[in-house]
């Protein structure tokens, strides 16, 4: 083989290992951005669960007791801003499926497919069965096992608990708590509540609140 010959072949090889090498590269850089949007993702989803997780008191105290109150008042203003939205949040039916929904003979209930027990099931998460229906009597209506949604959308109340102490009681666990709230950018003077706290199924939650 001529010295022109091989030269002209060692060139070849050159191209060839360098194209070679840029496709490896192209290729490793794909996968370390296909690697690292998986990370974000996950990072995401369980940040996102964080955020959305209900805690679960076993033996109670002050620190997770608030944390359970912040929690629930949040989806009640929600609930009590836009009924419709909670039940949304919670998967029992999509904005299509209310738009399909009928008016109740006075319009102001949508008759829902939804079972009144899964959304007060859904609830116990925080608050006592009893306490539920105490609470959402007028957003939420039983009609034969079926909840009669109410038919709500006004500016939703933002709650800022500002201080707390626990009371001493021999058969409930109570906090007292001052809090104050934010409406349509408005914010109230500081209010109190009281806040009892039940043990059902091993778990304290709200049973009531004055």
């Amino acid at each position: 083989m001529s010295e022109k010959n091989k030269t002209k072949e060692v060139k070849i090889n050159l191209k060839s290992i360098l194209l070679i090498a840029m496709i490896l590269l192209v290729l490793l850089v794909i996968l370390i951005q296909t690697y690292f949007n998986k990370l974000g993702k996950i990072d995401s989803a369980q940040n996102n669960k964080t955020n959305t997780a209900t805690i679960e008191i076993t033996e109670f105290n002050e620190e997770d007791a608030i944390t359970l109150l912040n929690k629930y008042l949040e989806e009640r203003s929600l609930a009590y801003s836009n009924p419709q939205a909670l039940l949304e949040k919670y998967s029992f039916a999509t904005n299509q499926e209310f738009s399909n929904f009928e008016k109740t003979t006075d319009e102001k209930f949508l008759r829902t497919n939804i079972i009144y027990e899964d959304v007060r099931n859904e609830m116990q998460k925080y608050i006592t069965k009893d306490f539920f229906a105490k609470q959402f009597k007028n957003i939420y209506k039983n009609s034969n096992g079926i909840t009669h949604v109410a038919i709500l959308n006004v500016s939703k109340e933002n709650y800022q608990i500002t201080r707390y102490e626990h009371l001493e009681s021999n058969t409930k666990e109570i906090m007292n708590v001052w809090y104050k709230v934010t409406k349509d950018e408005v914010t109230s003077e500081e209010k109190n509540m009281k806040v009892e706290f039940s043990k059902i199924n091993e778990k304290w939650i709200i049973s009531d609140i004055k």
